[in-house]
């Protein structure tokens, strides 16, 4: 009937703005008029696609809608517009693999938690005797605290005062003793341009990183989409899905752009060659399209260069296997994937160091593999920083020293070197005359035959750099990937009876075969950050600066010119 459809209409238009707005109390109403006549009137009042979808997924009975909203709804202007629960979600589901967006999100979160922290310290910190203070002195005794809280934790201070904000005007003593919502939103907006404030607030929220990233991850993300969403802009009446995401990437970019806070391109900055340094040239050149291009094709060469040392390593791993020196399929334990997108090496260090738990005050074996780039180097020099006892493995010196005893083989028996001289006796001969166990109260090896008598640490610098060894480890490395697998794994168990902690890094196909409870993998969600990396290292490799002391501009003048000098030889 016309009453029936009527009513039917009503309800719909009010469940329309609820459930598009992410409004959970309008599904028991929706499921109160699921009937025929009102399914048939939706088509009739041109309902949203996505609030079609909703009623659909209502009618026919799926379990748990609500907990379906945010995957089933797709990015439509009528969605984001809502600025709701939906929306967020439907932002967050659609660039969850954004790298762009991590950084997004971990930057709100940084603002939100970082900065609420420390001036809750502050309010609590404060104290001021006079009976009348102005909102000046006011904020000249909260700077004196925050200064003495950053000189407690090793941090530069800046005795700037920053200038009262228009918030400021509300500042009394009273309101920050008490330390109510309202005074720790006057001290954000009074100090969140103070470099001090900002280092502080970046300490506190890495602290909190340390022991729950996920979450970190997960409330910065709805920060972000709820900004995204809130600042959308879209001319378009009837836009598409694709449409919609690119509008939103814009708005995310536009923010980001104006307020991203770089780190100054100073020398000292550059000489320390890590990844704070490598991270500032990003930051410098993100919007740089030579610097784009040339990250993308330094990103095509190392993926292309993976690939090939994948296949190297599975050939060689395939002959170990036929020799009987490594099994086909070893058991490997559970690995921990670490999207290192948007984080410092030292925060990823310290994840790894909060999963091991009481294991690194024992002694451990830590394995850390990932693709070339993702920083397994930087991060194994971080953790070595901060575990007690830790070691750093490399297979290197291993092939070295084998290639060394093969040539002087060689050369004892008046033979020239070659592939065909390295058999499977010889190979099993020359691993007898390597050694590794304590001597002099440290772990080393000892090679001991075909006329050498020495640790590998008393000559790694010299006769294992010689040519002799240097052009034909390639060869030897092919022939002996299995036994020198083994002999590295029995190594670090050795090691880790001891109470060391060791750390190996490299290739899943070499790793699997090292006996180990704690695996961990770098990933990238974005493999061109991979090339942006590697490209700020070359940058800063062939860097020439003229000047003792250059400004900003200079420095970043002088990267310029050597991005454009290495992209014209690429």
């Amino acid at each position: 009937s016309v009453s029936d459809q009527q009513i039917a209409h009503r309800r719909y238009q009010v469940l329309h703005h609820r459930l598009i707005g992410g409004d959970s109390r309008a599904l028991n109403l929706v499921l109160a008029v699921k009937n025929i006549v009102a399914i048939r009137c939706m088509s009739f009042f041109c309902l949203s696609a996505p609030f079609r979808r909703l009623t659909e997924i209502f009618i026919s009975g799926e379990s748990a809608p609500e907990k379906r909203l945010s995957a089933t709804l797709p990015l439509s202007k009528d969605l984001i517009r809502s600025g709701g629960d939906a929306a967020i979600a439907a932002v967050i589901a659609s660039f969850q693999t954004d790298s762009s967006f991590y950084d997004f999100a971990l930057k709100e979160w940084e603002e939100l938690h970082g900065q609420q922290l420390v001036a809750e310290k502050l309010s609590k910190a404060f104290k001021l005797a006079a009976p009348f203070a102005t909102p000046k002195m006011i904020i000249i005794a909260l700077k004196a605290e925050l200064d003495e809280m950053g000189m407690h934790a090793g941090m530069d201070v800046s005795s700037t005062v920053p200038p009262a904000a228009d918030a400021a005007a509300a500042l009394t003593a009273d309101l920050v003793k008490g330390g109510s919502p309202s005074a720790i939103e006057v001290i954000i907006a009074v100090f969140k341009c103070d470099a001090m404030f900002q280092q502080m607030a970046q300490k506190e929220t890495q602290a909190l990183l340390e022991y729950d990233s996920v979450k970190a991850e997960k409330t910065g993300g709805r920060l972000a989409a709820a900004r995204m969403v809130a600042s959308f802009k879209l001319a378009s009446p009837f836009p598409t899905e694709a449409e919609v995401k690119v509008a939103l990437r814009a708005e995310m970019d536009d923010i980001m752009k104006r307020e991203r806070v770089t780190a100054p391109l100073t020398k000292a900055l550059m000489v320390k060659g890590d990844d704070s340094s490598s991270n500032a040239i990003i930051c410098a050149f993100r919007g740089d399209p030579i610097f784009q291009l040339f990250a993308r094709a330094e990103m095509e060469g190392i993926l292309a260069r993976d690939r090939e040392d994948d296949d190297k390593l599975a050939a060689g791993i395939s002959d170990a296997v036929s020799k009987g020196v490594l099994v086909a399929n070893p058991m490997v334990e559970p690995v921990c994937k670490i999207e290192v997108a948007g984080k410092s090496a030292d925060m990823v260090a310290q994840e790894i160091i909060s999963k091991l738990g009481e294991a690194a005050t024992q002694g451990c074996v830590l394995v850390l593999q990932g693709l070339s780039g993702t920083g397994k180097g930087t991060t194994v020099a971080k953790l070595q920083e901060k575990l007690p006892r830790a070691v750093s493995w490399s297979n290197g010196n291993v092939f070295r020293s084998l290639t060394l005893l093969a040539v002087s083989y060689c050369e004892e028996n008046g033979i020239a070197f070659c592939p065909d001289v390295l058999t499977a006796a010889l190979l099993k001969q020359l691993m007898g005359c390597l050694e590794f166990g304590k001597f002099d109260g440290k772990f080393d090896i000892r090679i001991n035959g075909h006329g050498c008598d020495a640790l590998v640490s008393q000559i790694a610098n010299s006769t294992l750099k010689e040519p002799r060894v240097g052009k034909n480890i390639p060869t030897v490395a092919k022939c002996t990937q299995g036994e020198v697998i083994m002999f590295a794994g029995a190594a670090a168990a050795a090691m880790q009876a001891d109470g060391m902690n060791v750390l190996m890094e490299g290739r899943a196909q070499t790793l699997d075969y090292v006996r180990t409870p704690h695996r961990f993998e770098l990933t990238l969600a974005q493999p061109l950050v991979i090339g942006q990396r590697r490209a700020a290292q070359r940058m800063l490799g062939a860097l020439k600066l003229a000047s003792d002391d250059p400004a900003d501009t200079e420095m970043k003048a002088a990267l310029k010119s050597t991005l454009d000098a290495m992209s014209k030889k690429s």
